[in-house]
């Protein structure tokens, strides 16, 4: 995966995790990771992915700080496409944040699903997102116990990817 320093991530899930004192401050100790979203500005071409805080063994112990910051994307095209534009070009968001790494991993396959990225069609019926590809889940996520892991799946979908389509 390409390293690169010079562009920023933006929080755009930060009103769901405030304190009680109404801030907001991103402590990766206390998630596993995040669901991200790369817009490539020029065509509004957008990729869906998900990156750890931590790398984890196959026990699942917490190991140490993953490179997040410098992160990209696993896509072969959207890496291909930010080496031809600068990152200018590029919008990288934290859409949302997950406790476990099942319920990491349930988010984005949720969220890829829901929001039809191998399927859907821009105006012009050129495909509107650069996944290539779900993984599989097969198991029931820890988060998912509740209607709030749901809900907030389905608030983000609702106020991000349907309304604001063209």
């Amino acid at each position: 995966m390409p390293q690169v320093k010079d562009h920023r991530w933006v929080v755009s899930c930060w009103k769901d995790h405030l304190n009680d004192k109404g801030q907001f401050k991103l402590d990766t100790d206390k998630w596993f990771g995040f669901i991200y979203k790369v817009t490539f500005l020029l065509t509004g071409e957008r990729y869906l992915g998900k990156k750890a805080f931590h790398k984890t063994s196959r026990s699942g112990k917490r190991g140490y700080a993953a490179q997040w910051r410098g992160y990209t994307s696993s896509s072969t095209h959207l890496n291909l496409l930010m080496a031809q534009y600068p990152m200018e070009c590029f919008l990288f968001e934290i859409i949302m944040l997950c406790e476990t790494r099942g319920g990491w991993s349930y988010a984005e396959a949720n969220l890829l699903h829901r929001s039809d990225v191998l399927t859907e069609k821009n105006r012009l019926g050129e495909r509107r997102y650069l996944n290539n590809r779900i993984d599989s889940v097969k198991w029931i996520p820890k988060e998912f116990d509740g209607p709030d892991f749901a809900h907030t799946v389905k608030n983000y979908i609702r106020r991000n990817l349907w309304e604001t389509e063209s």
